[in-house]
């Protein structure tokens, strides 16, 4: 793996980040499916209970006591299929750092 001081390579597996299409990837996928419709509800919920001042993804998941692994894929989904989004606006993580504010998606007419 190539390092360079803006961004990393993962040329050694061939442009993916490492940890995709790993057995224990499709294992957890496999053991979550049961409940992804449960955990994407919690998911939605929160930020619902939250309004307008949204979460980010470690307040989400601190919140729910979900694990952080299990919030960001659920919160992710919830995403790609319109119901949350970016609020554009970004608050400090614990360690300081600017963390993404996601918010319900408002329909836009």
């Amino acid at each position: 793996m190539r390092h360079r001081d803006d961004d990393y390579e993962y040329d050694l597996f061939g442009g993916m980040p490492p940890h995709q299409n790993s057995d224990t990837s499709f294992e957890a996928a496999e053991r979550i499916r049961p409940n992804v419709k449960r955990l994407q509800a919690t998911v939605f919920n929160a930020l619902k209970a939250a309004g307008g001042r949204g979460l980010t993804d470690e307040e989400g998941y601190t919140r729910t006591r979900m694990a952080d692994n299990t919030w960001r894929p659920r919160r992710g989904e919830l995403v790609i299929n319109g119901l949350v989004e970016d609020s554009g606006h970004r608050r400090p993580t614990k360690s300081g750092r600017k963390a993404i504010v996601w918010v319900l998606r408002v329909p836009r007419t």
